[in-house]
């Protein structure tokens, strides 16, 4: 007799005439990427929105978001290069975001309306994707400060 409190297996058995393998698709809960980017940054609900786009099969959508990914790393860069008011850079940084939000339901939709059957990843490794983001961004804004500033010093 098998385990019934194990985890299912591709051996498991049918729903509905079709493996459920083939049926389900892990995914980060697309009604709860907006949480996550309120709190860790547009860019990494932008990633993790193209995670799922792929883990879909629609690598067009995906574009788009890695798109919205690199259009905010690009705001940010020049926000911080700048001297722009921290006032106006968070204000940027939430128009931004809002208008990014307004982009996201199309996920959302496009599972219920196809019913696609999907497990919820795991937001640690969510968040451990966003620090390496972080972590590569501000590596990235080091090395433009340097080089930047010994540009200024050979003048």
């Amino acid at each position: 007799m098998s385990n019934p409190y194990q985890a299912p297996t591709t051996d498991s058995p049918t729903e509905y005439e079709v493996e459920l393998s083939k049926t389900t698709v892990r995914l980060w809960n697309p009604r709860k990427l907006g949480f996550f980017a309120f709190f860790f940054g547009t860019f990494a609900g932008a990633f993790l929105q193209a995670q799922n786009w792929k883990a879909l099969g629609n690598h067009v959508e995906a574009k788009r978001s890695y798109r919205w990914m690199w259009a905010w790393f690009a705001v940010m860069t020049i926000g911080i290069m700048s001297d722009i008011s921290e006032l106006a850079f968070n204000g940027i940084g939430f128009v931004f975001f809002l208008v990014w939000f307004s982009t996201l339901s199309r996920q959302g939709n496009y599972v219920r309306k196809e019913q696609i059957k999907f497990t919820k990843q795991s937001w640690i490794k969510a968040i451990g994707i966003w620090c390496l983001l972080v972590l590569s961004f501000f590596v990235g804004i080091y090395i433009l400060a340097i080089v930047t500033e010994l540009i200024r010093t050979a003048n």
